[in-house]
């Protein structure tokens, strides 16, 4: 059996189409996180200093870095 891919461009377009979903979810429940904690109230002072920063913009672009590492490193 052959070890290489058939497509290298399909195989490319499909890690970054999975890449982007994996970075998208762990990006939605990190913001889902922050939301409930705030919601409830819990770590006030943390999460309302983080979500009024500018910092929490950067969040989904985090998980998708270290998404995309993941997938690079994991393909090898």
């Amino acid at each position: 059996m052959d070890a290489r891919p058939k497509n290298v461009f399909l195989d490319s377009i499909l890690y970054v189409v999975v890449g982007v979903a994996i970075g998208s979810v762990m990006a939605f429940a990190a913001g889902s996180f922050l939301y409930v904690a705030e919601s409830l109230n819990a770590f006030s002072d943390t999460s309302e200093k983080f979500l009024s920063d500018q910092w929490s913009r950067f969040v989904p672009l985090v998980f998708l870095v270290i998404t995309a590492v993941l997938i690079l490193t994991l393909r090898r």
